[in-house]
């Protein structure tokens, strides 16, 4: 029985555990509702309203629905409503505005975004990313491709320091998505961040720019080191409709495998969230409007649980049906001086470019209005119906335009079903300022030139040959940078750089230099090339021999080879001198001895004199005993110069001291304990007062 509550608590242990690692997770529960576009029924009198309809679960409140109605605002009549149904969700588009301050956890979050996230939009779906810290980033292209905005935006962000401008930012991304136009709009905010930084913008300004756009605010707060706003995050949320989520794993020590699988979890909700759609048919047949273009409809749902939804929309008038149907283009074609169809790829090109547009229209051509869009900016509105693309003028880039058809009052009635893309390129130039091609071993100085009013990245030369013209290398540095139009490199040897780029280059080879400014986005043509320029590599011929110099050469060749066998000699002379006549000075205090292991046998011989022989033979004052790898007179441990020394007694006579091996007549002092290795037997010298030297020797016995 004593065990039991040990039992029990190892079994409620795990419990206890998970408890206090579960992750707090806290958000909103406001129902949204946005009306976002407004269909004109064929040949009726009503229109259909596409509309975001979900509770803060993500749940479509389609059968929470006790009424609705609606109010055609400034006009005496109410329409009713026809049905509704639950819709397939329509193309979005996003901005992701991202916290890079230096305490947000950012490879988390940007593997939640690019795993769990991005792969779950739908492909015609757009997003784009601005960051802020102190600062806040230009807003990048809108991408359906999201791996394009991941790889080439993502993975190269770094956390920065400074006061951040997270209010700025937000409304940065609600100003980039601009006013509804028949689309759905959201700003995805992923923070860490409080309000810090005084004159930024105000809750309730974000908010009113939103609502008039009709963008949608899903916000994000994460405690980890910091500790965002959530009062202010959640008001920017519920007030737009969107939806508020806030993190916090409640533990002192951050666990990262928490974190990721929270937000996991909430971009799966933020997926379901944004696919709660509905539609709305609405009856207008009881209007008169006579010659009313358009008509503004509140729509007001009350729902079970008594919660009351309002939004309103701008709806064409169906009396102008007939009009609107004209409208319509039957043939939209953009040309570039002539017709290109909506098959045809992208232009590259460095010269203007006419894009020419064709309409069919009921409406009278005092109230036509032709709107052109670059990367969906207007650039012209007029009644021209061209448009020309100046690329002489334009940063080198890749620009899409498409064009509208609109009346005075703004409406638009038609758009065109194809974009064409346009690949803008500097003209560039490839000179020669010093050197010249045929001169391969002189010093190359080339220039890159383009436009010099324009900020251009760096120009990058290479070099490939005429043979295998698929394998290009970078030329010296490879990369140079644009002043004033100009980007020039120097190469020392353009030999030199050829012979290490293609060692098997032959005589005759051609050979082409080229310059680019590539584009930063992948698969798109170059910002900016040149004209190739060619040369032909031509082996020199062998230098003559100079006889003279050969002769020197061998010369002193040969006397360094006698001043090594005579330095050689000297030396041997000089030990040989040395073993046979002992020096003046007498025997240490401390006398020494070697120790002599070989065979599992031992023996210890004190150094009671100057000169001690080593070798194989009883006539050594150290006998090796019979080793044929041994001579009789090996060596020799002599007292010399106040020292105790070893040396070989003849030239190819072998030791190895202290693991070195040394060969003939080589003088070697000895320190104690030093080993010495004579053949197979190894010999210790040592103080004679250490008579066991079982622990200098025991790792190697």
């Amino acid at each position: 029985m004593k065990r039991l509550p040990i039992l029990l608590l190892a079994l409620l242990l795990p419990t206890l555990f998970v408890v206090a690692q579960t992750p707090v997770v806290s958000t909103s529960n406001r129902e949204g509702f946005v009306i976002y576009r407004c269909e004109v029924a064929d040949g009726a009198q009503a229109v259909s309203l596409s509309a975001y309809l979900a509770s803060g679960s993500g749940n479509n409140l389609l059968t929470d629905i006790e009424t609705v109605t609606f109010e055609a605002v400034g006009l005496d009549v109410e329409p009713t409503l026809e049905s509704s149904t639950k819709e397939a969700r329509k193309p979005v588009r996003i901005v992701v505005v991202l916290d890079t301050t230096s305490t947000m956890p950012l490879l988390n979050v940007i593997n939640a975004l690019s795993t769990q996230f991005f792969p779950q939009l739908e492909f015609s779906d757009q997003v784009a990313l601005i960051t802020f810290t102190q600062n806040v980033s230009t807003a990048t292209p809108f991408f359906t491709d999201k791996n394009r905005l991941v790889n080439e935006y993502m993975l190269t962000l770094r956390t920065g320091g400074g006061s951040n401008r997270m209010f700025d930012a937000v409304l940065a991304g609600v100003n980039t998505l601009g006013a509804s136009d028949d689309t759905r709009n959201m700003v995805l905010v992923i923070t860490d961040s409080n309000r810090r930084e005084v004159g930024q913008a105000e809750v309730n300004d974000i908010i009113a720019v939103a609502n008039t756009n009709k963008v949608q605010i899903y916000t994000v707060g994460i405690v980890t080191e910091d500790t965002p706003d959530k009062d202010e995050l959640q008001s920017l949320a519920e007030r737009t409709s969107g939806y508020a989520w806030f993190y916090n794993d409640g533990n002192e020590a951050k666990s990262t495998t928490i974190l990721d699988q929270s937000l996991v979890a909430i971009m799966n909700q933020l997926v379901a969230l944004f696919n709660q759609e509905v539609r709305l048919n609405v009856d207008l047949s009881n209007m008169d409007l006579g010659d009313v273009r358009e008509v503004t409809l509140k729509a007001t749902i009350t729902l079970s649980s008594g919660t009351i939804l309002t939004d309103t929309i701008v709806c064409p008038a169906p009396s102008a049906s007939a009009v609107i149907a004209q409208a319509q283009p039957t043939t939209t074609t953009i040309p570039n001086l002539i017709t290109i169809s909506s098959d045809v790829g992208p232009i590259t090109t460095t010269e203007p470019v006419d894009v020419t547009v064709t309409i069919q229209t009921g409406l009278p051509e005092s109230e036509q209005l032709v709107i052109f869009l670059q990367n969906g900016d207007i650039i012209q509105s007029g009644k021209s119906l061209t448009y020309t693309f100046n690329t002489t003028t334009l940063p080198p880039g890749t620009y899409n335009i498409t064009a509208q058809l609109r009346n005075i009052d703004n409406t638009v009635f038609a758009t065109t079903d194809n974009a064409v893309t346009i690949n803008a390129q500097q003209v560039m130039s490839l000179n020669v300022l010093e050197g010249a091609l045929d001169r391969l071993d002189t010093p190359l100085r080339l220039e890159a030139f383009s436009n010099p009013t324009l900020s251009l990245p760096d120009v990058r030369f290479s070099i490939t040959t005429v043979s295998d013209p698929t394998t290009r290398y970078p030329l010296g540095n490879g990369v140079a940078p644009v002043q004033s139009g100009s980007a020039q490199l120097v190469v020392p040897s353009l030999r030199s750089e050829i012979l290490r780029l293609f060692p098997n280059i032959v005589d005759g080879e051609t050979l082409t230099i080229a310059a680019q400014i590539p584009s930063s986005q992948t698969n798109t043509p170059p910002l900016a090339q040149s004209a190739p320029i060619n040369l032909v590599y031509i082996v020199p011929p062998p230098p003559p021999v100079d006889m003279q110099s050969v002769y020197i050469g061998a010369l002193t060749l040969a006397l360094f080879l006698l001043n090594i066998i005579l330095l050689y000699r000297v030396r041997r002379a000089r030990v040989r001198r040395m073993i046979a006549r002992p020096d003046g000075y007498d025997l240490p205090n401390r006398l020494m001895a070697v120790t002599v292991y070989r065979d599992a046998l031992k023996h210890t011989v004190t150094l009671t004199k100057k000169t001690l022989t080593v070798g194989r033979g009883g006539n050594n004052d150290i006998n090796i005993g019979d080793d044929n790898k041994v001579s009789r007179q090996h060596g020799v441990i002599m007292w010399r110069k106040d020292d105790w020394y070893y040396t070989n007694r003849k030239t190819d006579s072998q030791v190895r001291i202290g693991g070195r091996r040394y060969r003939g007549y080589k003088l070697v002092k000895l320190e104690s304990v030093t080993e010495i290795e004579v053949g197979d037997a190894r010999l210790f010298f040592h103080s004679n007062s250490q008579q066991d030297i079982t622990e200098l020797t025991r790792t190697n016995l």
